[in-house]
């Protein structure tokens, strides 16, 4: 990802590492399920904007069976800032 978007990508498996990109003066994008998302804005008093949210793909055989688990579970494109609204970004759906 880092070769296509020409930007740093990182990847954390906890929250907390996250706060201090997201209260960057540098506009920084997020996927995060929705629970870390409720806990940066709820408990960690972040503003953050909801970009995009897309169903989780599902990668395991195991929660395949799990069809109510499956629909719940969606991953948010976040970021510190807002996308300024132009004609060509009103909406965020593929062409």
């Amino acid at each position: 990802m880092v070769f296509y978007l020409r930007r740093p990508i990182y990847e954390e498996y906890d929250a907390d590492p996250m706060v201090p990109r997201l209260q960057s003066a540098r506009r920084v994008f997020c996927i995060l399920s929705g629970e870390d998302f409720d806990y940066l804005v709820r408990d960690r008093k972040l503003v953050l904007h909801l970009l995009d949210r897309r169903p989780r793909l599902v990668t395991r055989l195991r929660n395949l069976p799990d069809e109510s688990g499956r629909l719940r579970q969606d991953l948010l494109l976040v970021s510190n800032y807002p996308v300024p609204q132009t004609p060509d970004t009103e909406t965020l759906d593929a062409p």
